[in-house]
């Protein structure tokens, strides 16, 4: 009489559209013969057996489910027949939707001008492959409106210039020069986690940086320079006049020097080449009180 050694029950998961194979065991004295009875397999499975040891058959379910197969599980029983008699065994097999199969960029997306429009993909999906996706992002934030299109993994969205505000400062009407906004830093990282439908989680980061010009329309408007407030470089002993700056200021002249609280004048008490000040007819002495406000590119 047949004997099965394989428990009644689920076997393993089946996925659609990819390869399935799992070996029965069931065994007997004289060779046997199997055939479902009751139930279906799922559409793209079947049921078939070979010879091992040349007089035995090892039944074996094999194909790749098709993706017109209802998710869920499918039962069916498969009799066992030798000479003399025969054994049901009823078994079942989980039919599962594939997982979406993405292609990952690298986790750094690039340097994007503030100020611009942008896009970026965080994910795509092969084109054989008609899945649906999810994708959100569960930490960290992306630049203020920018949004995630959740189903292809697109960012986009006009990068907003207050992205980078991180101090007062002096923004420039190109056309009437008139002060506007405050100016910005130079760049900004910002990292967020993805999380997929497929399980997956990626960290990924993007960098904004600043545009000497940006758009509001089509129209170039405004450009914006940084600001700093700085002791320039230098000895103060009474005895050196040189002192020097960390940037070049644009435009010029905008340097304000304050000396002991006191604004001194360009041209009479100081004059700037570049970024190296010269006092004119003084040296600031030990302990004063020496800083200069100016603006950069």
């Amino acid at each position: 009489m047949p004997i099965w050694n394989t428990p009644a029950g689920p076997l393993t998961n089946a996925t659609k559209g990819e390869p399935y194979n799992f070996i029965l065991s069931c065994s007997s004295d004289t060779p046997i013969t199997f055939e479902i009875i009751a139930g279906a397999l799922p559409n793209g499975l079947l049921l078939d057996s070979i010879d091992y040891d040349t007089s035995i058959l090892t039944p074996f379910v094999w194909g790749v489910p098709s993706i017109e197969n209802v998710v869920g599980s499918f039962s069916f029983t498969i009799r066992a027949i030798d000479s003399n008699n025969i054994s049901d065994r009823t078994f079942s097999i989980v039919v599962l939707e594939p997982l979406p199969a993405y292609v990952f960029p690298p986790t750094y997306l690039g340097e994007f001008p503030d100020g611009e429009w942008m896009s970026s993909s965080i994910a795509t999906i092969p084109f054989n492959q008609e899945l649906s996706s999810n994708i959100q992002i569960i930490s960290g934030g992306l630049p203020s409106n920018l949004t995630i299109d959740q189903c292809t993994g697109v960012i986009s969205g006009f990068i907003n210039p207050s992205t980078l505000y991180n101090s007062p400062a002096i923004y420039q009407n190109i056309e009437s020069s008139a002060p506007f906004l405050p100016s910005s830093a130079n760049s900004a990282i910002f990292s967020f986690t993805a999380e997929y439908n497929s399980g997956d989680q990626v960290e990924y980061s993007l960098t904004v940086i600043r545009s000497d010009i940006f758009y509001t329309g089509n129209i170039a408007s405004f450009q914006y320079y940084y600001n700093d407030y700085v002791v320039p470089f230098g000895v103060i002993d009474g005895i050196n006049q040189i002192f020097t700056l960390p940037n070049d200021p644009f435009p010029t002249p905008n340097t304000g020097i304050y000396y002991n609280g006191a604004l001194l004048n360009e041209g009479a008490d100081y004059t700037v080449f570049g970024n190296t000040i010269t006092f004119i007819g003084f040296s600031p002495t030990v302990d004063s009180i020496l800083f200069v406000f100016y603006t950069y590119k």
